[in-house]
């Protein structure tokens, strides 16, 4: 990712629509499917996902990125490291859950090396939380500068994590709702650049929230069969 995304992104993470609407997603796929034990941020960016765990939890965060580092640290956050996700300097069966949200995707990251490395590092039983980009039909110049490899269907991120040795617990789609708007601005060309750079005003916030809340309702009801995004819950039950 280009350094000057990081900056945008921590300026954007806390109140932006999107970001909240998956840290609740994140927050809810725990309840769901607890953990027991410390929690490793695989690619924790500048911090916003661990913002989804209660004050006191035990958890560390890496990141190859000094500047997501040095975001994570201005918020207080501690057992930070930099590092690659796909060769992490943990011990074998070191956590109970690992969390990475939209890591997988990177042209840095190769997918099956990094799951292999999260199931090393996990407990048997433990718990990992992905979250990824959905069709490459999608793909958009905001890809292009958060250096985007790959984007994923249900049946690739399935075959991924039962290559690594999980079990699929959970895995839904969500942004299921605005993908016709955000399909068709995306296929029609739509603005270059950062998606982060456009200024949205804190109504068009407060009504796509809303939009994501009448979803999420769904979600509890089934997984959703399309979406902008995806999400799975996966376990090491060995």
């Amino acid at each position: 990712m280009r350094p000057d995304e990081y900056t945008r992104m921590r300026a954007a993470e806390d109140t932006h629509w999107w970001y909240a609407a998956l840290r609740v997603v994140v927050r809810e796929g725990m309840g769901r499917y607890p953990f027991e034990g410390p929690l490793l941020d695989a690619g924790c960016g500048t911090g916003g996902g661990l913002t989804v765990l209660d004050d006191g939890a035990l958890a560390y965060g890496i990141d190859r990125a000094p500047e997501a580092l040095d975001a994570c640290k201005a918020r207080g956050l501690p057992r930070l490291t930099r590092g690659d996700v796909t060769a992490l300097p943990y011990r074998d069966d070191t956590f109970g859950a690992v969390m990475s949200m939209d890591v997988l995707y990177h042209r840095r990251v190769e997918p099956g090396r990094a799951l292999a490395e999260y199931r090393r590092v996990l407990r048997s039983g433990g718990v990992v939380y992905l979250n990824l980009p959905a069709y490459e039909w999608l793909r958009s110049a905001h890809d292009t500068v958060i250096e985007t490899e790959r984007r994923f269907t249900r049946e690739q991120v399935r075959g991924l994590l039962a290559d690594a040795g999980f079990e699929v617990a959970w895995l839904s789609h969500w942004n299921m709702l605005l993908l016709p708007a955000i399909a068709a601005a995306r296929l029609l060309g739509g603005a270059g650049g950062s998606d982060l750079e456009r200024s949205t005003p804190a109504w068009v916030h407060a009504v796509l929230g809303g939009v994501m809340a009448v979803e999420r309702g769904l979600m509890k009801l089934a997984p959703l069969p399309c979406g902008v995004s995806i999400f799975a819950v996966a376990r090491k039950m060995f």
